[in-house]
Formats: structure tokens, C-alpha cells, sequence
């Protein structure tokens, strides 16, 4: 793409996002034809889809990285994908796939008590799916799809399950993006990240109003697959790929004009380095607990080091990663620290013998927004405050 420049490579990535909508269409497509010889052809298309979305989303990202493209005459792009629904569409339309999908759960139910069947993995499975769909869907969800190798009551924990939620005013001056790191399913997800992310909406609303700073709404999403053991951590595909499908969907948000702030936790700020490296919406961007940006320089992340926000307690055992799984460690970038409180109930014979990973999410130096003096700094960020004040 040398020569011509089109006036906004936004229509590529608007394409990316309507190719993801129709493969996530093809996906309960093709489970309603469950069973019938016509079903895998349509998965397959829907796969396709997919692919064909990152690839155009890979593709729109290196053109604006391309110095002969941002050189090149500007010209009226010729793809003319229309506009981008407004939240109400969104939320309406994520709205009916979640039903849609907890319909298709109740009917899988349905059959197999008519079976005879009251227990076991499949049932204890579905019942967590439908769990999952009814928490989803009593909040404003602005992205949801299924993954395709997810079929009803195989996976615990809703973990076939991808969303976004939006908490707060639709209109808000402030935007902060919340990205999970590894463990995380989408029922944890949002018995516990959810939650964090509406505690940082309100500490951060409470701010911005005493400073007549506007409005803010939190966005935590789920919009990858988290590493879920230790021997997943050190993969670099989880957030690889994630980081393009987490593009796209930020790609079909409202968040021009506004302020929005990037945070992501431990394998979290992986998939929000890349993502930012890809899409580059982020004004201001946080690091938690981190080992890896996703990158391999400031540079790729589109944010300078006044904006590359690093939170990391001095004992926290995911400084003992391996800096070389992840791209470069933020806290080795030239960076602004947040603040956090002295980390407590820490043994420090864990970081040396026997690290427990498996419980790496749960450490009291790993987890960020327990600290009242880092949410608050989190908060402020959030609003472009340099100092919460007391």
C-alpha cells in the first residue's frame, strides 16, 4: 500500500469488524443445524471469516505503520463499509445473541432431563453456562460472541464465552478499558473483574467530578482466551491473537473523542500492548503486574513514557518471569510509576523455592485493586489528574 493513501484506513478495520459479526452470525448458524451434514461446511465458513478479519485488521496496522503510506497523497478510500452502530445497537444487539444463546442452553437442558440424565459433566457444564449467559445478561453488553470450539456445557466456567461490558454514563468524556490476565474464565470474569472495574468507575466518577473533569465509564472485556495453567503461561498466542480480536472490538466501540485509558493486568498487558501496537486507541496506557508489553519498544506502543503508566510491587513474584515470552518488560521502558501500597503477607522463600503459579492471581502483591492507594492512582489516571490528591 505505497503510492496512495486513503483518507482513513478506519474502513479496513470496519471491515475487519463486520466479518467478525458474520462469523459470530455462522456460529449459532451452524449449531442450530447441529446434526445435520451441513454443519461442519458452515463452521468452516465462519472460521474463515475469522481469519480473513485479523488478516485485513494485520494488514490496515502495517499500512499505518509504513512510512511510504503516511507519505503517500491522500485519496477517498474506496471501501465504503457505512457507519458504526451507537452503544444503544450494540447493547441491543449483543442483548439478543446472549438470549438467543441462553435459549439454545435451556433447550440442551431440556433434552437431557428428558434423557434421564441429572448429573455429570455435561449437565454440571451446561448449568454453568446458563449461569453465566443470566449474569450477562442482566448488564449493558456491548460485545459478545462464541468461541467456535465451544460447544454447550463442555467448557466450566462460561469459558467459551467472550464480552464486553460498559459501566457507566454512555456519553462519557473518560473511557478505561480493562483487560484480565491468565486464570481468568468469563464466569470469574465477571464475579470479580466486573466488579473491580465498577469500583475504578466509581472512585474515578468521584474524582473527575470534584475536578469538574466530566464523566467516566469502565469497560472491562474478556475478548481472549487467558492462559489458564503454568504451562500455558509462557505462550505468546494468547495474546497474539487475542490482541487482534480485542482490536476489533475496539474498533467497533464509540470511543472517539473522548479520553480513554488502557489498563491490563499481568498476562492482561500483553494482549493491551499489542493491541495498542495494532489499533493505537489508547491516550494513556497502565501496566499491572506485568512481565511483558506485548512490543518490543515504547514506540511500537504509541504512547510516551508521560503516558506508559507501570504498577509493580517490589515482591511481586511475576518479576520472575522471564522478560523474553512477552516483549519487552514496561518497567524497563522509560515509564511513569503508580504508587501502590507497601505489599503485606508476603513470603519470600515462595520467590525463590516452589513459586506456587497456580496461584499466581491470588497473592496479595499481585493483585492491584485491593490497594486503596493504587486504585486511587488508577482512578486518576483514568481522568488525566497527575496527583488524586489525599
Amino acid at each position: 500500500m505505497t503510492g496512495i493513501r486513503y483518507v482513513e484506513t478506519a474502513s479496513m478495520r470496519r471491515l475487519a469488524t463486520r466479518l467478525n459479526q458474520c462469523s459470530t452470525d455462522l456460529q449459532l448458524v451452524a449449531r442450530r443445524l447441529s446434526g445435520f451434514e451441513e454443519a461442519p461446511e458452515v463452521e468452516g465458513i465462519s472460521r474463515a471469516m475469522h481469519e480473513a478479519a485479523r488478516t485485513v485488521l494485520r494488514k490496515a496496522s502495517a499500512a499505518e505503520r509504513d512510512d511510504a503510506f503516511k507519505a503517500a497523497p491522500i485519496r477517498p478510500s474506496p471501501i465504503a463499509i457505512g457507519p458504526l452502530p451507537t452503544l444503544d445497537d450494540l447493547i441491543a444487539a449483543n442483548g439478543r445473541l446472549i438470549w438467543e444463546e441462553l435459549w439454545r442452553v435451556v433447550d440442551e437442558l431440556n433434552r437431557l432431563s428428558s434423557l434421564g440424565i441429572v448429573g455429570g459433566p455435561m449437565m454440571s457444564g451446561l448449568q454453568d453456562d446458563y449461569d453465566t449467559l443470566a449474569l450477562l445478561a442482566g448488564m449493558d453488553v456491548v460485545y459478545f460472541a462464541v468461541e467456535p470450539s465451544s460447544a454447550p456445557g463442555t467448557r466450566s466456567g462460561g469459558a467459551g464465552y467472550r464480552a464486553a461490558v460498559w459501566l457507566g454514563p454512555p456519553n462519557a468524556d473518560h473511557v478505561v478499558v480493562m483487560i484480565p490476565g491468565m486464570k481468568t474464565t468469563t464466569r470469574s470474569w465477571l464475579e470479580h473483574n466486573v466488579p473491580d472495574g465498577r469500583r475504578l468507575q466509581e472512585t474515578a466518577a468521584e474524582l473527575a467530578e470534584s475536578h469538574g473533569l466530566g464523566t467516566v465509564a469502565v469497560v472491562p472485556l474478556l475478548t481472549y482466551e487467558p492462559p489458564q495453567t503454568i504451562l500455558d503461561a509462557p505462550l505468546a498466542h494468547f495474546w497474539r491473537e487475542g490482541s487482534c480480536d480485542t482490536a476489533n472490538v475496539l474498533d467497533t466501540l464509540p470511543l472517539e473523542r473522548r479520553h480513554v485509558t488502557g489498563w491490563g493486568h499481568s498476562y492482561g498487558a500483553a494482549v493491551l500492548g499489542a493491541t495498542s501496537a495494532i489499533s493505537r486507541p489508547f491516550d494513556d496506557l497502565i501496566m499491572v503486574g506485568a512481565a511483558g508489553t506485548g512490543t518490543e519498544s515504547l514506540d511500537e506502543l504509541g504512547v510516551d513514557a508521560d503516558h506508559l503508566h507501570v504498577a509493580i510491587n517490589w515482591n511481586d513474584p511475576i518479576r520472575l518471569v522471564p522478560n523474553d515470552y512477552h516483549g519487552v518488560n514496561p518497567a524497563a521502558l522509560p515509564h511513569s510509576p503508580v504508587p501502590t501500597s507497601p505489599a503485606t503477607d508476603f513470603d519470600p522463600w515462595k520467590a525463590i523455592v516452589g513459586l506456587p503459579w497456580f496461584l499466581l492471581d491470588g497473592l496479595p502483591d499481585h493483585d492491584y485493586l485491593d490497594d486503596p492507594v493504587a486504585m486511587r492512582a488508577f482512578a486518576a489516571i483514568s481522568v488525566g489528574l497527575d496527583d488524586p490528591g489525599p
